[in-house]
């Protein structure tokens, strides 16, 4: 944020890599991580080791932004006026 490169957290997707009992703790989870986060896609990866160490990489959102929740997604659809609708807010409308 500090570099002006992501404005919001949505702007952001973030690489989870963890070892130990933190891996199992955000594993139990990690189908939600995005939302607890507040970020657009989180992704979880189990590093080397045996002792519990977290480390977490930045990097800014890809896909289109919808124009509901304001989530960076891959999945979803152009709407009428020329923008754009993520999957989970094309099936809430």
């Amino acid at each position: 944020r500090a570099d002006k490169v992501i404005g919001k957290s949505l702007d952001a997707d973030i690489t989870i890599t963890a070892t130990g009992e933190d891996y199992t703790a955000l594993a139990a989870c990690e189908d939600d991580l995005a939302e607890i986060m507040i970020v657009s896609r989180a992704k979880l990866v189990k590093g080397a080791g045996s002792e519990s160490a977290v480390s977490v990489e930045v990097t800014p959102a890809s896909g289109h932004k919808c124009d509901r929740c304001w989530m960076f997604t891959d999945d979803g659809e152009a709407t009428e006026d020329g923008g754009w609708l993520c999957g989970r807010c094309r099936a809430t409308l």
